[in-house]
């Protein structure tokens, strides 16, 4: 049967149907239907439906009144159009005296669209759902349809992955997917335009590039096996955009620190994904990283990429400037450190190492003084600097001085040369201002030593008095 317009009919448009009495069975099979228009005018658009199914194989009419046929197997129906009937688009029934008298019936690349029911109905009892190992039996032996798993934009074309489950082997099974007619109800898929066909691997898995569909469009699928046995149309879904990368990213929360992190989500396309980083991560997530740009290319198993670059900020340096005013004569406590902070995340607090916790200080006498600064996120920064009496504002010990060696380990050695003969104060301070070693020397011409066994290793402050002198230098403990 080829190129009919067969519409308008009371009952089912085109049946093929065998017969069953008693012992006697008679079968109706190797046909082949191709090419006609079932359901529409001549123009191949106008609605002209048949009341009940397009096509029948196996059951004309109720089944109620007709429970005896069956028997339809080995046929074809291709290239036909199937539309506006007000049952099934194609329906194909098994007479339950065994199970293999409605199999065979091979229905493919058709275009099947606005009927009543289902595009393809198994059985005549509405969608057969799929059951593990496909191992039922009916008319086409109840065909496990394929199950889409996803459809998704990539590289300017469409790609759809799925799987099917089946008794036999996945590989022997073609799948067709099909532009689905987006007003169908029941979302079990009528093919209305056929747009490709693919055939699993030996897990059911298959994944096939259609060229001409687009985003937004609805697909559906069928299954065929080697034998012809053609399933129910799959549920619907939908071509989604392809793969889409969101980030949410922490910032550097002090300068030079590395406590940023990037927190990456991939929805879209084909799973698992694989990740790298251009600082050679290989991570979804990247974490304890500085300041910096960072570009991630996200690459799914359809050979589909994507990239996103994201920027990880810091807060600018705490700087401090210092306005200094020593003291007006040995001993005097009016000194002054007027410093200005800038940097940071603002609204600074401060602790100095004399206990004042105001921006600046004052009514001070020499000494070194240091200022923990710490701004709202909880960075800090240690500033410290010295107020000097006015009898020696020299910023480094006299050259005739030398304290060696430095590093030091657990003793230090002055050498006095010939330049102070009287007492003379040595203080260690470590970087906070808090004097942590203090000997008066009685000095002479030679060397003092000075055990300095207690500190712990850093940096340290090592500052020397004396009536007509005052220096510092900076130590470094081992």
């Amino acid at each position: 049967m080829i190129n009919n317009i067969i519409s308008g009919n009371d009952y089912e448009g085109v049946t093929v149907i065998g017969l069953t009495m008693s012992t006697l069975q008679i079968y109706s099979y190797g046909n082949t239907i191709q090419s006609n228009m079932i359901g529409v005018g001549s123009d191949g658009i106008t609605t002209v439906g048949n009341t009940r199914d397009g096509i029948s194989f196996g059951i004309y009419g109720p089944p109620s009144t007709w429970s005896h046929m069956g028997h339809a197997i080995d046929n074809v129906v291709i290239y036909n159009t199937i539309a506006n009937n007000g049952g099934n688009g194609v329906v194909v029934y098994e007479h339950f005296i065994d199970n293999f008298n409605g199999d065979r019936n091979e229905i493919t690349e058709n275009s099947i669209y606005r009927n009543g029911l289902l595009g393809i109905d198994l059985d005549n009892d509405g969608i057969t759902y799929n059951d593990p190992y496909d191992v039922d039996l009916g008319a086409n032996e109840d065909m496990n349809f394929p199950v889409l798993l996803n459809a998704y934009e990539c590289n300017g074309q469409v790609i759809v992955n799925g799987n099917i489950d089946v008794a036999v082997n996945p590989t022997l099974v073609s799948v067709e997917i099909y532009l689905a007619a987006t007003d169908d109800t029941l979302a079990h898929g009528e093919g209305i335009t056929y747009l490709a066909k693919t055939s699993p691997d030996a897990l059911g898995l298959f994944s096939v590039l259609i060229p001409v569909a687009q985003l937004h469009d609805t697909l559906t699928a069928i299954a065929i096996d080697t034998s012809g046995n053609t399933s129910e149309f799959a549920l619907n879904i939908v071509v989604d955009s392809g793969m889409v990368i969101t980030e949410i990213h922490n910032d550097v929360s002090c300068n030079g620190m590395h406590d940023g992190f990037v927190d990456i989500t991939v929805r879209n396309g084909a799973f698992p994904v694989s990740y790298l980083w251009s600082n050679g991560f290989t991570s979804e997530d990247i974490i304890s990283v500085g300041a910096g740009t960072f570009k991630l290319t996200v690459t799914n198993p359809d050979g589909c990429y994507d990239s996103i670059t994201v920027v990880v900020t810091e807060p600018d340096s705490i700087s401090v400037s210092a306005v200094l005013v020593h003291p007006s004569s040995w001993g005097a406590n009016d000194g002054m450190i007027d410093i200005t902070v800038t940097g940071g995340n603002g609204a600074f607090s401060y602790l100095w190492s004399n206990s004042v916790t105001s921006e600046d200080i004052s009514g001070v006498g020499a000494g070194v003084y240091c200022v923990t600064i710490t701004d709202v996120a909880g960075c800090q920064k240690v500033w410290c600097d010295t107020l000097k009496d006015p009898s020696g504002l020299a910023e480094e010990i006299s050259v005739s001085i030398t304290i060696s060696p430095n590093p030091a380990g657990d003793l230090l050695f002055i050498d006095w040369g010939e330049t102070l003969r009287n007492t003379t104060i040595v203080s260690v301070f470590d970087i906070r201002g808090v004097e942590i070693v203090r000997e008066n020397i009685n000095v002479g011409a030679g060397v003092s030593k000075l055990d300095i066994s207690s500190l712990e290793s850093g940096i340290y402050i090592v500052v020397l008095k004396h009536l007509d002198f005052f220096g510092t230098t900076k130590l470094v403990k081992k």
